[in-house]
């Protein structure tokens, strides 16, 4: 299997289309539709895009793409050559691509990280973010680092709750959880729709998506949220899903002003959960005053995803509040890789900032064969 680097997306050889909506059908965030608006939103200034296909033995769709970033970094006063995946913030599942007729995961990993640790100048430190520490793809990247002579370490990076809900209604769904939710909420609900002065609506194309991301983006700038990093990001995002069909973003208005947000987007038979915002002056507004608008949003972003989408798992993100645990009964932890060479001076002074000296030591032992 030869291993072909690549410096842009439309650089991609047709197959890789055929790989990206394969593996986009199951997981969203290994879809060409992420990729695209990540790539153009978040690139920062000398990152170097590097896109590691390996092709396959013969016609069809190829067993795996790696799409990876190479950006400047230093540790302290020493220069490091860092070779990342193209992840962010919002990156639910990570790792490299694979196609669903890679029956040898082992053999297609290894073989992309031997191609990365035989390039010159040497890599000093290779991360690999949002994996799932029990996936055959997480071992076979520890694995294959450890083989080529790398130093391997693990790290958390956030825990998030989940619900499986397939073959449960909506009812199903409101008797398993506590009194809290299942009464008070269902009332205050109900309050909201005997108001007549709220207003609920669920964005999932691309009708009038102008007015949606603008409501969107309005009542962010008036929540607590800070500020997005890359704020061209989330629209795009909104967009591209939309066009897809993948998108969930309910706003609330209230007196046809918005006033609560949530966003939500579908990958494969999960729904992920992403962000919800509040205009603040809600706490003050006798209208909505103690009626737990954001709470209730999430209570019919639930009702469409089970009765309507009729989703296998409902996952809530980033992040390990507590409230999450009303809602979902499941936790799951998401890590990460860093694999750091001590062959080079710089990836040297890494491992023993990391990883400690003593296992440095003993790695550089087994180099030399001591």
């Amino acid at each position: 299997m030869d291993v072909s680097l690549y410096h842009d997306l439309d650089e991609l050889p047709d197959a890789y289309r055929s790989l990206f909506a394969q593996a986009g059908a199951i997981n969203f965030f290994h879809s060409d539709a992420w990729f695209r608006p990540l790539i153009e939103t978040t690139r920062n200034e000398g990152d170097e895009l590097r896109l590691y296909g390996v092709d396959g033995e013969g016609p069809g769709v190829p067993p795996l793409l790696l799409v990876a970033r190479a950006a400047p970094a230093r540790l302290g006063p020493i220069r490091q050559r860092v070779l990342s995946s193209f992840t962010n913030f919002y990156t639910m599942r990570g790792g490299p691509i694979i196609g669903a007729e890679s029956s040898d995961v082992d053999r297609v990993v290894g073989r992309v990280v031997s191609e990365i640790c035989a390039e010159r100048p040497r890599w000093d430190v290779i991360v690999m973010k949002a994996l799932e520490p029990d996936s055959r793809v997480y071992r076979a990247m520890s694995d294959a680092f450890r083989s080529a002579g790398l130093i391997v370490q693990p790290f958390f990076q956030h825990a998030s709750w989940f619900e499986p809900l397939a073959g449960r209604t909506f009812k199903d769904f409101m008797a398993a959880r506590g009194s809290k939710i299942r009464k008070t909420l269902q009332w205050k609900n109900r309050k909201i729709e005997k108001s007549g002065r709220f207003r609920y609506e669920m964005v999932t194309d691309d009708s009038n998506l102008e007015a949606a991301i603008g409501a969107y983006e309005r009542v962010y700038e008036r929540s607590w949220k800070e500020a997005e990093s890359y704020p061209e990001f989330i629209p795009s995002l909104i967009a591209q899903c939309a066009r897809l069909g993948s998108l969930r973003l309910g706003i609330m208005y209230l007196d046809d002003e918005p006033v609560a947000t949530q966003l939500s987007l579908l990958s494969g038979t999960t729904a992920f959960q992403y962000k919800m915002a509040y205009d603040e002056t809600l706490a003050t507004n006798p209208a909505a005053k103690n009626l737990s608008v954001g709470t209730v949003m999430i209570l019919r972003l639930l009702e469409h995803l089970i009765e309507v989408d009729k989703v296998a798992e409902f996952d809530f993100g980033v992040g390990d509040e507590g409230f999450k645990s009303e809602w979902c009964t499941q936790r799951r932890e998401i890590w990460g890789l860093m694999a750091l060479n001590p062959r080079s001076p710089a990836g040297l002074a890494g491992a023993i900032r990391h990883v400690g000296g003593a296992q440095a030591q003993s790695a550089i032992k087994q180099l030399l064969g001591r």
